[in-house]
């Protein structure tokens, strides 16, 4: 043992205050690992440079000098020690402070640091959550039908008569502002379904009306939404020539259409399947709605402070894949991307931290469920769900196993128990929330 006594004194926010006391032989340790350390640096009489022994060293200057990398190489050891005692888990960095430290007497320190919160748990077994599966009707069957049969329409050529909402037309176009083209002004053979929004809605109204074979101009004034912030608000001069006009051709929902384009062979059959499906969706939806309820009532039954780092971190790394997705869709930065969703940013950015700490609340009660509970999955169920996530990598792990790779793989491996374990005591904790939940049905 590196140490030989842990106070501890819990502070606010999840803050604790350890005072570590650790024995003369194992600051020993240290003074002679700083010794050696730093042997070429010390100049004694008598004796060539760096060769001093380090009772001479220690009589010229001190033993003082040495403490500084003593203490670096006995911290990290000692700090564990200290924190196991307490089955702590630190979330940042501790604030260290000496206390006493002096050759052949006890090395006291003391650490402050922030950890994981705890929760105090209030009634978590048979809370109340409401309950409903949604009643799926004829309308919801013949609505889903519609869409399955629009999905396989095909398109064909209209004659006679100008394009309109729901047509798909092929268009050469080519904008300028003051003349001069601009960054996607110009594309040929594009199609377009009217309608469905792939253009802007001023210049999808513009083709509505025309007949195949047309060319027309017409001004608009460049959206105050599109990706070029440059060009917002300027007025464009389009150039269009329609080339082909094609609508939507449906099938017939009959005994036909269920036999070409489902495993049934009648439309009665395919209707059962249909309610069958939705049914289960519906019932999966109620489970899942179910289920965030009962978290959500046994959460606001507990007591739990998070702690303003664990919020800061995951609101950090939010923003950073709002940016990478903005940069994606040839946006500047998340900024951009929240500017262009239609919301304010102080909203969007205080929702964000909202649902940021509902998160983290949720995460700490559910373990403290756990722990009370003394759920802890097998060495089978971590196997388990090891080899599942592994057939789901398929063959490219295999193939990087099969290259001398083994104790790479082995620590992958190692790493990803752990995180499989934290996952399944999650898992398995909601799953006895749920389990000893009661259920008010609303019809």
């Amino acid at each position: 043992m590196n140490v030989s006594s842990v106070t501890i004194d819990r502070l606010a926010n999840s803050r604790v205050k350890l005072t570590v006391e650790v024995p003369p032989e194992t600051l020993e340790k240290g003074l002679a690992q700083s010794y050696k350390k730093n042997a070429s640096r010390f100049v004694v009489p008598g004796f060539r440079k760096g060769k001093a022994p380090r009772a001479y060293v220690e009589k010229k200057y001190g033993a003082e000098v040495l403490y500084e990398d003593a203490v670096e190489a006995i911290f990290p050891e000692c700090y564990k020690e200290a924190i196991e005692e307490h089955s702590l888990s630190p979330i940042d960095k501790p604030d260290f402070d000496i206390v006493t430290i002096r050759k052949g007497e006890p090395f006291v320190f003391t650490l402050e640091v922030t950890v994981r919160p705890e929760a105090t748990l209030g009634q978590y077994k048979g809370v109340h959550a409401p309950y409903k599966v949604a009643v799926i009707t004829d309308d919801d069957i013949d609505q889903n039908l519609k869409s399955f049969a629009e999905s396989r329409a095909r398109l064909v050529p209209v004659e006679g008569r100008p394009a309109r909402i729901g047509d798909t037309v092929v268009i050469d176009y080519e904008g300028t502002i003051d003349g001069d083209p601009f960054a996607g002004s110009k594309e040929d053979g594009r199609p377009v379904e009217l309608g469905t929004g792939q253009f802007a809605d001023a210049f999808e109204k513009n083709l509505v009306g025309k007949y195949a074979g047309e060319e027309f101009d017409f001004e608009m004034e460049i959206p105050q939404d599109t990706v070029a912030a440059e060009l917002r608000g300027k007025l464009a001069i389009f150039h269009v020539t329609l080339h082909t006009i094609k609508e939507k051709e449906v099938p017939e929902i009959d005994d036909e259409f269920a036999s070409d384009y489902s495993e049934f062979e009648t439309l009665a059959e395919f209707r059962d399947g249909i309610r069958n499906s939705l049914e289960e969706a519906a019932k999966a939806d109620a489970d899942m709605r179910f289920e965030e309820a009962v978290v959500n009532a046994v959460v606001s039954e507990a007591e739990v402070e998070i702690p303003e780092i664990m919020v800061k971190r995951q609101f950090d790394k939010e923003m950073y894949y709002l940016d990478r997705s903005a940069i994606i869709k040839g946006l500047e930065d998340a900024n951009e991307l929240i500017e262009r969703s239609g919301m304010d940013r102080e909203r969007f950015l205080m929702q964000m931290r909202q649902s940021i700490l509902h998160s983290l609340r949720s995460a700490v009660v559910v373990g403290a469920v756990a722990k009370a509970e003394g759920i802890d999955p097998t060495d089978e169920d971590i196997d388990k769900e090891l080899r599942r996530r592994k057939e789901l990598e398929g063959s490219r792990r295999n193939e990087l196993n099969g290259k001398g790779n083994a104790e790479s793989a082995t620590a992958a491996d190692d790493e990803k128990r752990k995180d499989i374990k934290n996952s399944l005591i999650s898992s398995m904790a909601v799953d006895f929330l749920v389990a000893n939940a009661r259920k008010e049905i609303i019809r």
